[in-house]
């Protein structure tokens, strides 16, 4: 049997490669993270487990089922916040509990490859042969203004994987990779909340890099010929939209993204890298849950065909 554990909203990706399964009349069952909130965890899936059994897990919940619990609450804010942690640490109990279960099966993507933090991959990169960008973490003014001075021009980012989404009037904000120019720093006060910053590579384009245990599927955008996306591809241009083409990575870049791989233990995921002006190919971040449809889709590599048939061959 496949399990796939993923969420019920915005989660095109799954649907497709259940389209893949089901083309093929493949047996599976997918059980979604905000199910533990409306049924019992041993009424979930109760049956006899085996080794040859397989998972993926795709997404779970992101805590919008717990502030939905809450919205009608009518709390003060400091409670509403202590009594939000509570829920989700519960939450967070009762899931690692369902998934304990299926322990002896297959997974894609376990859920303890998301433990690693960015700063610990970027370590781990480093260790395997990669060019990173020059990095700090830093809360004083002062630093980043020298950091600045060192390294010509810098850009901020978030610290955690995968930028924060609000939602505002059926509309998507998101956070993207920015300059700190003059007018920034202006900006900026003294002290401020622990921040990543890094080099600004200049850049030929940038390669997203899918990966199914060790083989790769590659993409170069051309986000730099246009000043919307040039800094980070994700400020798409809806109207004119980056250049997107099916890519080879050397062959060095891919055995040292395969160290990097074996040594966080990772199965799949998505990987940003640069490649810069100085011919050097600069290692960004992994995302072990990362979007793979923008790779598939403008490259025709079928990547949901992909992931259905491994997961078929794996039970």
């Amino acid at each position: 049997m496949i399990f796939i554990f993923s969420k019920s909203e915005h989660e095109p990706s799954t649907e497709h490669v259940i389209d893949w399964l089901l083309f093929q009349n493949i047996e599976f069952k997918r059980i979604n993270g905000s199910e533990l909130l409306s049924v019992d965890s041993s009424m979930l899936y109760n049956d006899t487990l085996s080794k040859n059994d397989t998972v993926w897990f795709r997404r779970w919940y992101n805590g919008g089922e717990v502030l939905k619990i809450l919205s009608d609450a009518n709390l003060e804010s400091s409670n509403l916040v202590n009594i939000y942690k509570h829920l989700f640490s519960d939450l967070n109990i009762l899931t690692n509990s369902f998934f304990r279960k299926f322990k002896h099966c297959n997974w894609l993507t376990h859920p303890k490859e998301l433990a690693y933090d960015k700063l610990e991959v970027l370590e781990t990169a480093v260790k395997c042969g990669l060019d990173v960008p020059n990095t700090i973490v830093s809360t004083s003014k002062n630093n980043v203004i020298a950091f600045r001075n060192n390294n010509d021009r810098i850009i901020t980012k978030i610290l955690s994987d995968g930028p924060p989404t609000l939602i505002h009037q059926k509309h998507f904000i998101m956070s993207y990779t920015k300059e700190i120019t003059d007018e920034v720093l202006n900006l900026l006060p003294e002290k401020f909340f622990p921040s990543l910053f890094q080099k600004l590579i200049e850049k030929e384009y940038e390669i997203r890099t899918f990966f199914l245990k060790e083989k790769f599927f590659s993409m170069a955008i051309f986000s730099q010929n246009d000043r919307q996306t040039e800094l980070d591809f994700r400020d798409y241009n809806h109207k004119k939209p980056n250049r997107n083409v099916p890519y080879k990575l050397p062959i060095c870049i891919e055995s040292k993204l395969r160290s990097l791989i074996k040594h966080l233990n990772l199965t799949t995921g998505s990987i940003d890298l640069i490649k810069g002006k100085d011919e050097k190919y600069y290692f960004l971040e992994n995302n072990p849950v990362g979007q793979f449809g923008m790779t598939s889709h403008p490259c025709n590599y079928y990547l949901e065909k992909e992931i259905a048939l491994y997961l078929n061959n794996k039970k």
